[in-house]
């Protein structure tokens, strides 16, 4: 049962053209044998999986970085205006990704 849910949850990254690495975790202790027996079983499953891996285009860092400081710009102003009720933490944390997603960005374009 976890397995088919685990695997409807990946399905995303277990078809296309995506490489996909998977650690399967495993216990040597009896009380976690069947864990263990189940993980390595639906390991033994996702091993047989293949896909055809490719290289995606490149984007300029520079282009990334333009939108997601244009998003954050955006959604920093709609905060600022003030947003009713629930919504502003949600406002207010969308900012924060958005900041985040810059730095990081930011921090690509250095190196």
């Amino acid at each position: 049962m976890i397995g088919m849910l685990l695997t409807k949850l990946l399905t995303g990254s277990l078809i296309g053209s995506a490489l996909t690495g998977m650690i399967t975790c495993i216990s040597q202790s009896p009380r976690n044998g069947e864990e263990t027996y189940l993980s390595l079983g639906y390991g033994t499953t996702m091993s047989t999986l293949l896909n055809k891996a490719e290289l995606q285009p490149a984007k300029p860092i520079e282009e990334l970085l333009a939108a997601a400081q244009k998003k954050h710009a955006e959604a920093a102003a709609v905060v600022a205006k003030g947003v009713v009720g629930k919504y502003q933490a949600a406002r207010e944390a969308q900012v924060r990704a958005y900041a985040q997603e810059v730095n990081v960005l930011e921090g690509l374009q250095a190196v």
